[in-house]
């Protein structure tokens, strides 16, 4: 049997679950999601962080193209990150540098199902095909992974070569301590690239010493390295230091590739980025249960709240499943070398499903819009919820255990698919119902458009439906200037600036776009046009500010301001 892609073949798993049927199943939802991505990828707004990211990818691209001479990348704004995904949408943009945020947009959403397909790939290493299955389902499905899988330019990439990393190190536990040096290559590259997109990748490293940790103990416990304890036990603890040097060292050798700025100051520019990470001076406020707080002044369990109250159902369900039955798993685990090595691969997924919440609830590092730094977790989360699953429907002394977990599952998946559906392409701004009480009851409590996507929805309906008769009217928005500024027509209006993201006010504006978030709405007197809004819920408002722009070229407006 030929070895698979970062170790060996997956165990053969018997029973229902276990079926080829399910191996054919998974790539359905896969299918499903890429020809979505190819149809709807156009249809995201430009969200706070992609222009300065961008921006980002192409110094870098200046950075190689000059001979190191074009020195705009170590000043860029982003340089305490690495460039791996901002130079591929500049170079996807490049191609058509008038759809350059939508070429940017289908880069990030394949992304979104490179994770997608690791998590199905470790899921069915694990536990079988009906796994593998679920995990994808599961994944695809949650509204916050997907909505951001458009226009989140460093969450997303993360997530997937996360993933994908994971997979590599499960699938390597059984060839340790004497791995091949393809999956030294392997794991380092994943591992660059990751630390490439966030400098908290370095939790991956975490991961990879764990793992080594664990497998040697576990040897040693189960007896094989007790024969002769000085030679036996040097020898694959050199071994596996030598190992984790390696992987660590590729890793380090693809990062200064993607970061110009670490490539100048190798030590400095890393640790730099590190402590930013985590002690960033937020200044601004975030509405969070249903007051608004300084970034600094929120609790310690922002994230896990978060998670909590707008993970879909179905997985909340098969999540508190999959932690019981993994904890129960572990113990039942035989003292074998094959029994360590299962014990090792468990406890590491289950390490990277939880050890993130339980950092921010112990750490409390600064943390805001919603927590989607986190959402790299969600792919070993849908993993282990998948497992569970698949385990729970093959209890022998339960036969209708397919029946009663199995139809609920699928009856709270569809409902979830509808709720994504009528809320295209705000996926993101999703409650759940058990806890987040749905959207409309949330959004007095919580933010709910925090990336500013509905500014492209309500700027092309301002564009579509004005009318001749105020010249060349100017626009002001409370966001980042190119979520508004790239859908204007530059021939039709003038964008003057934002109230809240650093472009001053460069005249009265006639008309203000604005999300509700910090209320700016309400921050000049105005008509209100059009909203945008889902499920009832208002996420934009397109205020007529100016008297022209009231009475003149748009006629007499009857409705108030909120």
């Amino acid at each position: 049997m030929q070895a698979a892609p970062c170790g060996i073949p997956a165990p053969v798993i018997g029973g229902w679950s276990g079926s080829k049927r399910w191996t054919v199943a998974a790539y359905l939802p896969l299918g499903v999601f890429l020809l979505l991505i190819l149809s709807t990828f156009s249809d995201y707004g430009v969200t706070y962080d992609e222009d300065s990211r961008y921006a980002y990818g192409e110094y870098i691209i200046r950075w190689y193209a000059s001979g190191f001479r074009d020195r705009i990348a170590l000043r860029s704004a982003v340089t305490l990150e690495g460039g791996f995904f901002p130079v591929l949408a500049r170079l996807a943009g490049r191609a058509r540098p008038r759809q350059q945020f939508e070429r940017g947009h289908l880069v990030n959403a394949l992304f979104g199902l490179t994770a997608a397909f690791g998590a199905y790939r470790l899921a069915r290493y694990l536990a079988g095909p009906l796994a593998g299955f679920l995990a994808t389902l599961f994944l695809i499905a949650v509204p916050r992974f997907y909505g951001n899988a458009f226009n989140n330019p460093a969450d997303i990439p993360f997530a997937a070569l996360h993933i994908l990393f994971l997979d590599c190190l499960v699938r390597a536990v059984p060839r340790l301590p004497d791995l091949p040096k393809r999956d030294w290559v392997r794991l380092g590259l994943w591992l660059g690239l990751a630390l490439a997109v966030r400098p908290g990748a370095v939790l991956l490293v975490f991961y990879l010493g764990l793992t080594l940790t664990l497998w040697l103990t576990g040897r040693w416990y189960a007896g094989s390295l007790r024969a002769d304890r000085r030679a036996n036990f040097r020898s694959p603890a050199a071994r596996l230091a030598l190992v984790f040097a390696s992987i660590s060292a590729i890793a380090y050798g693809v990062m200064l590739l993607w970061w110009p700025a670490a490539q100048v100051r190798p030590i400095v520019q890393p640790a730099k980025a590190l402590w930013f990470a985590s002690h960033y001076p937020h200044r601004f406020s975030e509405l969070f249960e249903g007051r608004s707080v300084p970034i600094a002044e929120l609790p310690r369990y922002y994230v896990s709240k978060w998670f909590l109250i707008t993970l879909p159902e179905y997985f909340l369900i098969a999540l508190a499943v999959g932690v019981l039955s993994m904890l129960a798993s572990l113990r039942r685990l035989s003292r074998s070398d094959a029994g360590t090595d299962r014990f090792v691969q468990h406890a590491v997924v289950l390490a990277a499903a939880l050890l993130p919440l339980v950092y921010t609830l112990a750490a409390k590092p600064a943390e805001y819009d919603a927590g989607r730094h986190y959402l790299f977790f969600l792919p070993p989360l849908a993993v282990l919820a998948a497992m569970a699953v698949a385990k729970t429907v093959e209890v022998p002394r339960f036969p209708y255990a397919r029946g009663l977990v199995l139809l609920p599952l699928g009856a709270s998946l569809a409902v979830t698919a509808v709720s994504m559906w009528r809320l295209h392409p705000h996926q993101y701004v999703f409650f759940n119902r058990i806890l987040g009480k749905g959207l409309p009851e949330a959004a007095k409590s919580f933010e709910t458009d925090y990336w500013g996507n509905s500014y492209k929805e309500g700027v092309e309906w301002l564009a579509q439906n004005y009318r001749p008769g105020l010249s060349k009217p100017k626009v002001a928005s409370c966001s980042d200037a190119r979520s508004t500024s790239y859908f204007l027509p530059q021939d039709r209006f003038d964008y003057v600036g934002s109230y809240n993201h650093g472009q001053p006010i460069s005249a009265p504006p006639d008309f203000l776009v604005a999300t509700t978030r910090w209320d700016c709405h309400k921050i000049v007197d105005g008509v209100v046009i059009h909203t945008v809004e889902r499920l009832g819920t208002p996420l934009l408002y397109v205020k007529a500010v100016s008297a022209p722009a009231r009475n003149g070229a748009w006629g007499n407006w009857t409705k108030r301001t909120p």
